[in-house]
C-alpha cells in the first residue's frame, strides 16, 4: 500500500466516502512517478471557476478534484487554472471508475508502492 497510510483500498473508499467525523478524508497529496497531484472534495476558487470546472469535464455537479500540482509551487499552489485539472468527479465511485493519472486508474495509483502520500486532510 502507498507509504503504508492505507491497510486496503477499502480504507481509502470508506475515508474518503465521509463527509465528516473521525476517519474522513477530505483531500489528499500524493507523488506518483516525480509528479505532484490532489485528489479533494473542496471546492478550488470561485463559482465562476467551478462552473468552468463543470464545463471542462461535462458535469452537473461535481465535488471531488483531481489536478497535478505544479512541482515549482508545491506545496503553496493556490492559483489553480483549468490546465492542471485532470477531472471533476460527483462521488468516490465515480473516481474510482473514471480516474486516472498516465492511463493508470486511481485505484491501482493509490495501492502502488511508487506512490508516496504526502498529506492527508
Amino acid at each position: 500500500m502507498a507509504n503504508n497510510e492505507f491497510k486496503e483500498l477499502k480504507d481509502f473508499i470508506v475515508g474518503f466516502s465521509k463527509t465528516s467525523g473521525e476517519g474522513c478524508i477530505n483531500g489528499i497529496d500524493f507523488l506518483y512517478h516525480n509528479k505532484y497531484y490532489r485528489l479533494t472534495h473542496e471546492q478550488s476558487g470561485d463559482d465562476e471557476f467551478l462552473n468552468c470546472l463543470r464545463v471542462k469535464y461535462d458535469k452537473p455537479k461535481g465535488c471531488i478534484e483531481l489536478y497535478e500540482l505544479p512541482i515549482k509551487t508545491y506545496p503553496n499552489s493556490y492559483e489553480l487554472s483549468l490546465s492542471i485539472y485532470l477531472g471533476l468527479y460527483n462521488d468516490i465511485s465515480d473516481v474510482l471508475c473514471n480516474a486516472k493519472i498516465e492511463d493508470v486508474s486511481i485505484q491501482d495509483v493509490i495501492i502502488s508502492p511508487e506512490t508516496l502520500i504526502l498529506g492527508i486532510d
